[in-house]
């Protein structure tokens, strides 16, 4: 009896990893230079052993420009509900990165089955290039258990020209403003690709505060810079990335994503109370 209730336990343990929604494609490319408005459509398939009910929204940069059609919004066990936007996108939008997220959340389970809460989203995006060079800051700041600090400065190339001898510039700072590595490397930057200077620092005792990182890119008389910063706190680390002043990427690093763990606990847990049952009967 015992076995049987661990192994029902472990069971029930693995049951929230299983995506309740899931949806088909994940997500839609624009093409700008296409005439709109235009109509896009994807599927939200129920994985539940039960009808759902789901309610749709969206975010994004794009929230303005996307309609959403109407949809059915109970969708029966093993079915689906096909979806379909509109995009109506203006002309003449000025160059730079733009997504949304069609987000489709689980309302209810309307006759039993396990009652997940689940968000699961399409994504609708697309990249309008600059015209000539143009270079995009991204900056990651991480520390390693091995008391090494990273930081990555990327230069990602957004226009419709390569950029030839970028420079790359790179400083680490310490809780107390002093310089702990600089780096400067000359880079060339092909169209649609990245270059990245990567600087490491060793920290044997690291004080807890706040430490810095400077990134600054220079090309052709332009120039761009991001900002990276990481908070030491005991065990605990938060990463980000910072806005530079060509709209550099923010990178956020929170807590590690258990899911894995705890499915693969669940597993060992079902395999072991599985043999101590079968030595059991032997």
């Amino acid at each position: 009896m015992r076995q049987a209730i661990a192994i029902l336990l472990s069971f029930i343990l693995l049951v929230p990893l299983v995506a309740a929604l899931s949806v088909s494609p994940s997500s839609t490319e624009l093409n700008p230079s296409d005439p709109y408005p235009k109509t896009f459509e994807f599927n939200v398939i129920n994985n539940e052993k039960a009808a759902v009910s789901i309610d749709v929204t969206v975010d994004g940069n794009l929230k303005g420009y996307i309609t959403v059609n109407s949809y059915e919004k109970s969708i029966p066990v093993g079915g689906s509900s096909k979806i379909s936007f509109i995009v109506n996108l203006p002309k003449n939008m000025q160059p730079g990165d733009y997504a949304s997220k069609i987000n489709v959340a689980l309302k209810e389970v309307e006759s039993g089955g396990v009652g997940v809460k689940l968000i699961v989203a399409h994504v609708v995006w697309f990249n309008l290039p600059y015209q000539g060079q143009h270079l995009k800051p991204n900056l990651i700041i991480k520390y390693h258990p091995d008391n090494n600090l990273e930081a990555v400065a990327q230069a990602i190339s957004d226009g419709t020209e390569s950029v030839k001898g970028a420079n790359i510039t790179l400083t680490i700072y310490s809780p107390d403003g002093r310089i702990l590595g600089t780096y400067s490397e000359m880079r060339d930057v092909d169209v649609n690709s990245s270059s990245s200077v990567v600087g490491k620092v060793k920290v044997d005792e690291p004080a807890k505060g706040e430490y810095r990182a400077m990134m600054e890119v220079s090309y052709s008389g332009q120039k761009a810079s991001a900002e990276g910063k990481i908070t030491l706190a005991g065990e605990v680390q938060s990463t980000i990335g910072g806005e530079g002043t060509q709209g550099a990427s923010a990178s956020i690093t929170g807590g590690q994503d258990n899911t894995l763990m705890y499915a693969l606990i669940a597993v060992v847990l079902i395999l072991a109370m599985y043999i101590i049952y079968s030595r059991r009967k032997k």
